[in-house]
């Protein structure tokens, strides 16, 4: 698995340690946790983020009327 240290933002691989803990909202919980090789602070499992599908990347894309200046909503 891999693990996030938030203290001093190391990705690293570790087996992991299972934490079970009491959240206000959701009640009893669970998370893997590992302990950080270089500072020894407690990590976090680290997912990486999914990519983003940007369906219009630009103002041309989204605006037909962009290039005529036309169009109230891209100005």
């Amino acid at each position: 698995m891999e693990f996030k240290c938030y203290s001093c933002e190391k990705t690293f691989e570790a087996e992991g340690t299972r934490m079970e803990y009491m959240d206000p909202m959701y009640g009893p919980c669970t998370k893997m946790i590992a302990a950080c090789p270089d500072c020894g602070g407690e990590s976090s499992e680290y997912r990486k983020p999914k990519p983003v599908r940007n369906s219009a990347s630009s103002p041309q894309e989204s605006c037909p009327a962009y290039h005529s200046g036309s169009c109230s909503c891209c100005h």
